[in-house]
C-alpha cells in the first residue's frame, strides 16, 4: 500500500503507481489531517527519523510503545524526560525536580512523618492534642513561662472547677490587637467556693453578693414561680438581706404563703372571695355577721354549709340556712350535690332535709323521729304511714281511758305483721270473723261454713268428702300435705276422677322437690303429663319438655339453655355466631335444635359449638361439643335454609349429630 499527498488546495501531488514498490514517490510539503477527539483507541505517533532538528528530506517513523487516545487525551509512553505539568499516573523514577499536579497512584508517603508528635503517612486525616483535639501540644521554642511570644490568636485552658486555692483572672490594657496579659492582687477567684471578689462591682448582678449595697435593682415579674421575699433584722443601718422558706410569694397568682401569720390591728380584705385554709379556726367573736350587704332586698340565703363524700366519688353538701324564698323559714339540709352560691338550691339533685338531733322548745311543725322527753301540750293529731307488707312484729298501742289527755301503751302480747296481716293475742272475746289458726278453747258456738274452704285445720278423720260444682282443693302452706295409706293392698293411694272426656290429675308442691317416685297407672288408655311453659318433667333422671323454645341470638355469645326445655329454634341475626354455648341440663336428656340462616343475608356460620361451664348470663369454657368423627358440621348458606341437630347429654359430654339443609323432598 502506498501514500497518497494532497496540497492545501487539494490537488494530488503523489500517487503510488500500479507497481509501486517505493514507499516514497515524490517529496510532499503538506499533508492532509482529519481530526480525531473522541474514538476509544491507541493512535501511533509519527516522528521523522535522524532526529534532524534543522529538516530536510526525511523519513516518517513510529514507535509501538508511543500511542495516543483521542478519547481520554492521554499520551503514553515507557518514560518521559524533562518538566512535567499535570496528574501522573504509574511509578516515576530517577532525579526528581520540580513537580506539580496530583500524582494519581500515590495514596500514602513511603516514609510516615510525625507532624506535632502525631504519626502522619497522608492515608487519613490526624488528630492534634490542644489543636483539634483534647490535650496539650508537644511545643517547641519560646517556653510556657514566656513573657512575650508571637501574638496568639488562641490559647489552651484547662478546667479548674473545684480547687480550694485563690487564683487571679487575667485582662489585657486594650479590647483589639496585640495585648499584653495582665492580673491585678485585688481581683480573685477561688474555684471551690465559685466566689469571685473584687474591690466594687459596677453593673447589673445575678447571684449571692455579699457587703453592703445603697440601692438594688428591682424587675417586676409576672412568672408563676414559687419566689422568697427579701427582709432585714434591724429597722435602719446596713443590714443582711434575708428570706425565710416558710414564707413564699408566687407573681403568677399574686399568693403570699406564710407559716403563721399574727396582726396587731385590723385586717380588712377587699375581693369576691376569702378562702382560709386552715384545720382549726378560732374567732374571739361570740357573734358571727353574715349577709352585711344584703340590705336592699330580701333576695339572699343566710346560713352556713359544708363539703362532704360518702361514696368517695361525688362530692355532697350540708348546711343549715334561711331560705328568703320560702317566707325566711330556717332549713336544715343534706344531700345537696350542688354548691351553694348566694342561695341553697332546694331542688337540687340529692337534697334532702336533714336530721336534728337536740332538745325543742316551742312549737314543732314536721315530722319528729327519736324519744321525746318532758312535758308537751296533748297532741290531737299524729301523721300515720302505711306499712302494708313488711315481714315484721309490731306493737299494736291503745291507751288507758277512753277520752282526754292519755299515755300510749303496748303489750308484747298483742302483736301484728303486715306481711301476712295476722293479729296475735293470748286470747279475744266477741264474734269473730275470718280465719283462725290455732287451737281454740273455752264454749263451742256453733261453727258457720264449716263445709267450705274457711276451716284450714281439723283434727283425725276418719273420711274426708270434698264435693260441688266448682273446683275443691285441698291446700297446704305449711308443711307437705301427706296421703298415707295404712292397707295392705297393691292399691294403695287411688287419685282418680269421676267422668268427663278429659280426666286429670294434678300432682303438684308449690315449696320443695316432691317423693323419690310417682307411680303413675292408666286404667284405660295412656297418661298425658303437661308441664306449663319452660317448666320441666323429669322421667328417671331425663328432663322432657313439650315446647319449643326460642334461643336469643347473640354475635359474641349465644346460649342455648337446656334447663329451660329439650326442643329450640335458633335464627341467625345480621352476623356470624363466635361462640355458640350449649347450658347443660340437670341430667341425661335429648335436645333437638333448629339452626335457621336469616332472611336477609344467608351463609352464616358458628365459629365454635362449647359446652357452658359458666352461668346463662356469663357464658365461659372451651369443652368442645362432640360430632360425628370430630368434625363440626358446615352450614347451608342459603337464604332462611334450616339445619336440625339432634344432641345427647350424658350428664358429662353433648353428643351431636346434624341433619343439614331440611326441606320437603321432590318427587
Amino acid at each position: 500500500m502506498g501514500w497518497s499527498f494532497y496540497n492545501s488546495s487539494g490537488q494530488l501531488l503523489t500517487a503510488p503507481a500500479s507497481t509501486a514498490t517505493s514507499d516514497l514517490a515524490t517529496v510532499a510539503t503538506t499533508v492532509t489531517i482529519t481530526d480525531n477527539e473522541s474514538t476509544d483507541e491507541n493512535n501511533v505517533i509519527v516522528f521523522v527519523a535522524g532526529a534532524d532538528a534543522d529538516g530536510g528530506n526525511v523519513g516518517l517513523e513510529s514507535d509501538g510503545t508511543l500511542h495516543y487516545n483521542p478519547s481520554t487525551g492521554k499520551v503514553t509512553a515507557t518514560s518521559f524526560a524533562g518538566n512535567l505539568t499535570g496528574n501522573v499516573t504509574g511509578n516515576t523514577s530517577g532525579s526528581a525536580g520540580t513537580a506539580t499536579g496530583n500524582a494519581g497512584s500515590a495514596t500514602v508517603l513511603e516514609t510516615a512523618r510525625d507532624i506535632g508528635g502525631v504519626s502522619f503517612n497522608g492515608s487519613a486525616s490526624i488528630d492534634l492534642p490542644g489543636v483539634n483535639s483534647a490535650g496539650n501540644q508537644a511545643t517547641s521554642g519560646l517556653a510556657a513561662t514566656a513573657t512575650l511570644a508571637a501574638t496568639a490568636t488562641e490559647v489552651t485552658a484547662s478546667a479548674n472547677n473545684s480547687t480550694d486555692e485563690t487564683v487571679y483572672p487575667v485582662f489585657v490594657d486594650g479590647a483589639t490587637g496585640g495585648q499584653g496579659i495582665e492580673t491585678d492582687t485585688g481581683f480573685t477567684y477561688n474555684p471551690s467556693t465559685g466566689a469571685l471578689t473584687a474591690v466594687s462591682f459596677t453593673g447589673s448582678v445575678t447571684g449571692a453578693v455579699t457587703g453592703s449595697a445603697s440601692q438594688v435593682t428591682v424587675t417586676a415579674v409576672t412568672d408563676d414561680d414559687t419566689v422568697y421575699p427579701v427582709f432585714v433584722t434591724g429597722s435602719s443601718g446596713a443590714n443582711d438581706p434575708e428570706v425565710a422558706t416558710a414564707l413564699t410569694y408566687n407573681p403568677s397568682t399574686g399568693l403570699l404563703s406564710a407559716a403563721g401569720l399574727t396582726l396587731s390591728g385590723d385586717l380588712t380584705v377587699n375581693g369576691t372571695t376569702t378562702t382560709i385554709d386552715t384545720a382549726t379556726l378560732a374567732v374571739e367573736d361570740p357573734l358571727l355577721a353574715l349577709a352585711t350587704g344584703n340590705d336592699a332586698a330580701d333576695a339572699l340565703d343566710i346560713g352556713l354549709y359544708g363539703l362532704y363524700d360518702t361514696s368517695g366519688s361525688q362530692d355532697l353538701y350540708t348546711g343549715l340556712f334561711r331560705d328568703a324564698s320560702d317566707s325566711g323559714k330556717w332549713k336544715l339540709f343534706v344531700g345537696n350535690q350542688a354548691a351553694p352560691t348566694t342561695t341553697v338550691d332546694t331542688s337540687g339533685t340529692g337534697y334532702a332535709v336533714g336530721t336534728l338531733v337536740a332538745n325543742i322548745e316551742g312549737n314543732v311543725t314536721g315530722n319528729v323521729t327519736g324519744t321525746v322527753t318532758g312535758t308537751a301540750d296533748t297532741a290531737t293529731q299524729v301523721t300515720v304511714s302505711a306499712n302494708n307488707s313488711t315481714d315484721e312484729t309490731i306493737y299494736p298501742v291503745f291507751v288507758d281511758g277512753a277520752t282526754g289527755a292519755q299515755g300510749i301503751e303496748t303489750d308484747t302480747g298483742l302483736t301484728y305483721n303486715p306481711s301476712t296481716g295476722m293479729l296475735t293475742a293470748t286470747g279475744f272475746t266477741g264474734a269473730l270473723t275470718g280465719n283462725v289458726t290455732g287451737n281454740a278453747s273455752g264454749t263451742a258456738l256453733t261453727v258457720t261454713q264449716a263445709a267450705q274452704t274457711a276451716i284450714t285445720s281439723v283434727g283425725t278423720l276418719t273420711a274426708l268428702a270434698v264435693s260441688g260444682s266448682a273446683a275443691s282443693t285441698i291446700t297446704s302452706t305449711g308443711n307437705a300435705v301427706t296421703l298415707a295409706s295404712q292397707s295392705t293392698s297393691a292399691e294403695g293411694i287411688l287419685l282418680h276422677a269421676d267422668g268427663g272426656a278429659s280426666e286429670t290429675i294434678k300432682i303438684h308442691s308449690d315449696q320443695g322437690t316432691g317423693a323419690d317416685s310417682i307411680n303413675l297407672l292408666s286404667d284405660d288408655g295412656g297418661i298425658t303429663l303437661n308441664a306449663a311453659n319452660g317448666k320441666a318433667i323429669t322421667l328417671n333422671g331425663a328432663t322432657v319438655f313439650n315446647e319449643e323454645d326460642t334461643v336469643t341470638y347473640n354475635a359474641t355469645d349465644t346460649v342455648v339453655d337446656c334447663t329451660q326445655g329439650n326442643k329450640f329454634l335458633l335464627t341467625f341475626g345480621a352476623g356470624n355466631i363466635i361462640d355458640l354455648y350449649l347450658h347443660p341440663p340437670a341430667g341425661p336428656a335429648n335436645i333437638m335444635l333448629r339452626l335457621k340462616q336469616d332472611a336477609s343475608g344467608g351463609s352464616r356460620v358458628v365459629t365454635n359449638w362449647y359446652q357452658n361451664g359458666g352461668s346463662v348470663v356469663s357464658p365461659s369454657g372451651t369443652t368442645k361439643v362432640h360430632f360425628a368423627g370430630g368434625e363440626k358440621p358446615t352450614l347451608s348458606t342459603d337464604t332462611d335454609a334450616v339445619d336440625v341437630f339432634a344432641f345427647y347429654y350424658d350428664g358429662t359430654n353433648f353428643h351431636g349429630t346434624s341433619s343439614l339443609d331440611s326441606k320437603a323432598y321432590s318427587d
